[in-house]
């Protein structure tokens, strides 16, 4: 009667008994590898966010890209899902850098419909304003421009019909309506004629539903009156030597410096005294030195993050370099201002605590997926183990030993 037990011990298990745990221990091998292959999220092609590749532009024709880094910026953020609204003279939406990225148009001037857009202005000074903020650029052909947010979308909200002060009232009702149409970045790149009652309280509007308003400094000719407002942000301009621009701003108060020299952007096609294709050259402003803040604001709120337009806003001004041979405000610097507002990298997985699927802080097994996730899939491979080893002992007249009650009665499972 010893014997058959030892017996039983030397030849290990039966063959009956063998293959559940061979099929289950495969089973419990595959099934976590494909799930976890399953739940692994799609990876976008390296350096474009969501996979589409990057705008071309001329490193030399558009030097504040240059500058900035534009295609190392653009492998993080271009402005997706951020909505910029644009108070100026009118786009012409039949430039081909701008296709696609108007979302509205309304003219506060004429009161008339615009359903494709134009510019009304003599120097194409809203369309380049549009261009330099978000043009969508090309990748056929280098007499193609890129904006420093292609990814964001515009509201066209025409103020003045010419590159001229424009009354406040008027400005105060594009404030209005660019809110009303969920604008996050308000951009005010001409000058403001005086300051008034409804401006004011248009400017409180903003701040209170957490709307930054970026305005151009102005010039001595013509100053910015939205300087008296400390919630606007007066933008100057600096040259490729980083030196002040255009002599002394027409602001009190300077927040930041742009770009705003020897700029080139999208103009009208076709219209006399402009580049050959719809192109400017040789722009020269601190309306567009705003149009560079405005865009790079719209970089750092493309990415995800708990930060309000303000707030963000505020992390573009204090990471500013200083400007050469001088002290105070400095020149923007998208890329510093951007790593403060990005996502923490994930730390490299050391092998010694790397499991299949695990990603997140730690290391910790199964952290690539859900944690709940992992345990239901680990009950349902012990289930499927004891439900198979049941089965093959009752086949064998065996019985099981934790026996159910349902239904009033003790079964077998």
């Amino acid at each position: 009667m010893r014997e058959l037990p030892r017996r039983r011990r030397r030849q290990g298990l039966p063959a009956a008994w063998r293959a559940p745990f061979t099929s289950a221990a495969v089973a419990g091998l595959l099934v976590p590898v494909a799930l976890a292959a399953a739940l692994a999220p799609a990876r976008p092609a390296a350096g474009s966010p969501g996979g589409s590749p990057a705008p071309v532009f001329d490193s030399k024709l558009e030097w504040p890209l240059a500058a900035f880094q534009a295609g190392s910026l653009w492998a993080h953020a271009r402005g997706a899902g951020v909505t910029v609204a644009v108070l100026d003279t009118g786009m012409n939406l039949r430039q081909p850098d701008l296709a696609g990225v108007v979302r509205w148009s309304a003219d506060l001037v004429t009161h008339q419909k615009r359903g494709g857009g134009e510019d009304a202005s003599a120097d194409s000074h809203g369309t380049a304003v549009a261009g330099i903020i978000a043009a969508r650029g090309s990748a056929t052909s280098r007499a193609h421009m890129a904006g420093l947010a292609p990814g964001a979308s515009l509201l066209d909200i025409r103020v003045s019909k010419q590159d001229a002060p424009v009354a406040p009232d008027i400005v105060a009702a594009g404030i209005r309506l660019a809110i009303s149409h969920s604008a996050r970045i308000i951009d005010v790149s001409l000058p403001v004629s005086t300051a008034s009652r409804e401006l004011a309280r248009a400017v409180a509007l903003a701040r209170a539903k957490h709307c930054v308003i970026v305005a151009g400094a102005g010039s001595a000719a013509q100053p910015q009156a939205l300087a008296a407002y400390p919630s606007v942000l007066i933008i100057g301009a600096v040259g490729q030597d980083r030196r002040p621009s255009g002599g002394p701003a027409g602001s009190a108060r300077v927040s930041a410096y742009a770009p705003g020299t020897d700029l080139y952007s999208t103009g009208e096609p076709g219209k006399a005294g402009l580049a050959a294709g719809g192109y400017r050259h040789g722009l020269a402003g601190t309306g567009y030195a705003a149009a560079y803040f405005s865009a790079a604001l719209a970089l750092l709120l493309s990415v995800p993050s708990p930060q309000a337009a303000p707030v963000a806003a505020a992390d573009l001004v204090r990471t500013e370099r200083p400007l050469a041979g001088r002290t105070g405000p400095g020149e923007i610097d998208p890329a510093v201002a951007l790593a403060l507002v990005m996502p923490s990298p994930t730390p490299t997985p050391s092998p010694r605590h790397t499991s299949p699927g695990a990603s997140g802080p730690g290391n910790k097994p199964g952290a690539g997926i859900p944690g709940y996730l992992a345990a239901l899939l680990a009950v349902a491979v012990l289930g499927a183990i004891t439900l198979v080893l049941l089965r093959r002992r009752q086949a064998s007249g065996l019985r099981t030993s934790a026996p159910y009650h349902s239904a009033g009665h003790w079964e077998p499972w």
